[in-house]
């Protein structure tokens, strides 16, 4: 009989085994009992860098709520231009169809006639408050909190009043109409700055306490690697293990799809242990996965930043601006022509600085997965 692979390589999917987030997982507790006990509700704020496990965290919350017998629902923002649009899509996700007809009309004063309450005059945020304070009133008896998450808020960064609408309803149906909701939304790493760039800074940050997610240590980096193969016949060797540890340092999704990949391999050799040979095989497959869905399409396009980074991924410790210069001359690319490519490098976050120790200031490509992409990267069209 097949074993089951128990990794799971897609964004926003749960794990297997959900490692490293105990933190996050204890705090959003603690949010929810306060705010079940009629103390502050905590509007949260969940970022990070692409497949850190943003929108897996968020599905991990959507369970706990529900264990505390909270009502929740978790939406995907999709492209948005204002606040109209926004309000319609919250109103239209949250609130079901019986719900909308009863709070589109309302009784006036018995006589059986009716008015609507989303007639187009009305300003965006007084339909939603509208909408969620009766959908608040229709469920108040039944639960004492309900949490509202939204994936990928940055999408309403450039929507014109969006982000200050959502922000000030849930300010109003928590003050004037004591409508018990909790905002959890997900956003890059650089959310907060991005909040400045659209004038937004000082309201939307006193607003979210973030939850900055971070890559795994060694040891949680394991425990997701090990974890899921305790119900399954196969096993890594220990240097296959390491390997892992090393390459992904500790991203969440290179963890899955790697591993997932070296399963695969394993089961189909029909051996019941993953040696450094099927190793080897796996990474082949996992770097040529990931080149389609992700580097083919940050890989610049620039032949100077592929030049550089094509000196920093075969050089076994980080350069300086001097030592890329003179790796640059060997290729026929001037001394002065490295600076503005290097920049724009760490602009696009493909390249980083070092920060502390002995080799502050050096500069290597950002993580060791794309440090190999790029160094395999005329091979990977003959995989």
């Amino acid at each position: 009989m097949r074993n089951i692979n128990p990794y799971i390589p897609q964004t926003g999917s749960i794990p297997p085994y959900f490692s490293g987030r105990n933190n996050e997982l204890k705090l959003f507790e603690t949010r929810i009992q306060t705010a079940k006990e009629g103390g502050n509700i905590g509007h949260l704020a969940i970022i990070g860098g692409w497949g850190i496990g943003k929108t897996s965290l968020l599905k991990e919350l959507k369970t706990i709520a529900a264990e505390n017998k909270c009502e929740s629902k978790l939406v995907v923002c999709p492209e948005i231009k204002d606040s109209n649009e926004f309000s319609e899509f919250i109103i239209g996700k949250v609130i079901s169809p019986t719900e909308r007809i009863k709070i589109k009309s309302v009784n006036i004063m018995g006589s059986g006639g009716e008015i609507d309450r989303e007639v187009p005059h009305k300003h965006p945020q007084v339909r939603l408050v509208d909408a969620l304070s009766e959908k608040w009133n229709n469920i108040k008896e039944e639960t004492k909190l309900y949490a509202l998450m939204v994936d990928d808020i940055d999408k309403l960064l450039s929507a014109e009043n969006a982000l200050t609408t959502l922000r000030s309803t849930f300010i109003e149906l928590s003050m004037e109409y004591e409508c018990r909701y909790m905002l959890i939304v997900t956003g890059a790493e650089d959310l907060f700055d991005r909040f400045a760039e659209y004038g937004m800074t000082e309201p939307l940050t006193r607003f979210f306490e973030p939850i900055i997610l971070r890559r795994l240590n060694k040891e949680e980096t394991r425990a997701a690697i090990l974890k899921p193969l305790e119900k399954t016949s196969i096993e890594f060797e220990n240097e296959v293990v390491d390997k892992i540890v090393n390459i992904s340092e500790g991203h969440p999704y290179y963890i899955q799809l790697l591993c997932h990949r070296i399963y695969e391999r394993t089961v189909d050799k029909a051996i019941d242990k993953a040696d450094m040979r099927v190793y080897e095989d796996s990474f082949e497959d996992a770097i040529n996965d990931i080149s389609v869905t992700r580097f083919n399409k940050i890989y610049p396009k620039s032949e100077i930043e592929k030049t550089i980074l094509e000196i920093l991924s075969v050089s076994d410790e980080p350069l300086s601006h001097a030592e890329i210069a003179v790796e640059g001359l060997k290729r026929n690319i001037k001394s002065s022509s490295i600076g503005k490519p290097l920049r724009r490098l760490l602009d696009k976050k493909l390249v980083k600085q070092m920060e502390i120790g002995d080799k502050k200031g050096k500069y290597k490509i950002f993580d060791n997965f794309f440090n190999e992409y790029v160094r395999l990267k005329d091979q990977l069209q003959t995989f």
